[in-house]
């Protein structure tokens, strides 16, 4: 019954969502497909639009994450997070509940398959981003599983922001 309430803890936790600060349903306009009448507009990407830049700092953050799942360190979850998250507060429970039963993940990773830049300012971004989680175990201290989850696949928006010179 623990490991089950480990892993549903785990599996909302991880639905939820992933980054820093605020996650909002996506708006009519970032759903629009791009304009295509200008063929410069149809054929480049400007370069506040060009995701790649951001790429890093969210994998970054994802793999902050799952090493806090793994390794049990609360500490992390406050690299990823701003401190009014409620997606901290989600993870640092399902955390306190692993630690509790002297559990952890193995195998627990988010990958990205897609992103986009939704809206950009200075010092702020949303952006839209696809992750897989692929299956991993929960594991005791002896590292014996005591669960095991099935991958999946996430669509969300990640709002990211610089705070003292870094994102």
């Amino acid at each position: 019954a623990v490991a089950v309430f480990v892993v549903a803890v785990l599996v909302i936790s991880a639905l939820v969502g992933v980054t820093s600060a605020r996650f909002n349903p996506p708006r009519a306009s970032a759903l629009q497909p791009a304009p295509t009448t200008d063929v410069e507009l149809a054929t480049t990407t400007p370069r506040w639009k060009d995701p790649t830049p951001y790429r890093p700092i969210v994998a970054n953050l994802f793999a902050l994450r799952a090493r806090a799942f793994k390794t049990g360190r609360l500490a992390l979850l406050d690299s990823v997070y701003t401190p009014e998250s409620s997606v901290h507060d989600m993870d640092a429970a399902a955390l306190r509940v692993l630690r509790s039963q002297h559990l952890h993940t193995r195998g627990f990773v988010q990958r990205i398959l897609r992103i986009s830049i939704h809206d950009v300012s200075p010092g702020y971004v949303e952006l839209m981003l696809t992750t897989t989680i692929p299956s991993y175990v929960v594991v005791d201290r002896d590292g014996h599983v005591v669960a095991e989850r099935h991958g999946r696949t996430q669509h969300f928006e990640m709002s990211i922001e610089r705070r003292h010179r870094e994102w």
